[in-house]
């Protein structure tokens, strides 16, 4: 048997990283299928993926070959936030289209005044967009 070896790990892993339709096998060549740069990569690929000896982030696993507008990394560094309206909201607005894709923000920003409203809005959208996905996907 290949893949997760218990029902929990199973289950896991068919929610959380597959397509409603996908098998695990599937997963691991629809993965391995993208990210090989030849075709005896690919073979060393699958291999390990169906034997999980590599186990890919969750975020990687989700969003690699699928295609959906997902985001295969974790974090991005925002840049500098001007002390002025405009400015925050342009922040806002290019973190808003990370948050959307699936990545996380973090700014170094100054003056540190800043931190705590752009930390309540960014928190804010992450509630409301993860609402909104389980909305849509009936949880």
């Amino acid at each position: 048997m290949i893949g997760p070896q218990t029902p929990h790990a199973q289950e896991l892993h068919a929610t959380k990283y597959r397509d409603t339709y996908e098998t695990f096998d599937d997963y691991c060549i629809r993965y391995a299928r993208t990210v090989s740069e030849s075709e005896g990569h690919f073979r060393l690929l699958l291999s390990a993926l169906r034997d999980q000896r590599i186990l890919p982030a969750g975020r990687q696993q989700l969003a690699v070959g699928r295609p959906y507008d997902l985001t295969a990394l974790n974090c991005y560094v925002g840049g500098q936030i001007p002390d002025d309206s405009a400015g925050i909201m342009e922040e806002l607005k290019r973190s808003m289209l990370t948050l959307r894709t699936g990545g996380g923000c973090g700014w170094a920003s100054r003056p540190m005044l800043l931190v705590p409203l752009v930390s309540w809005v960014v928190g804010t959208l992450c509630a409301v967009l993860s609402l909104a996905r389980d909305i849509a996907e009936g949880r």
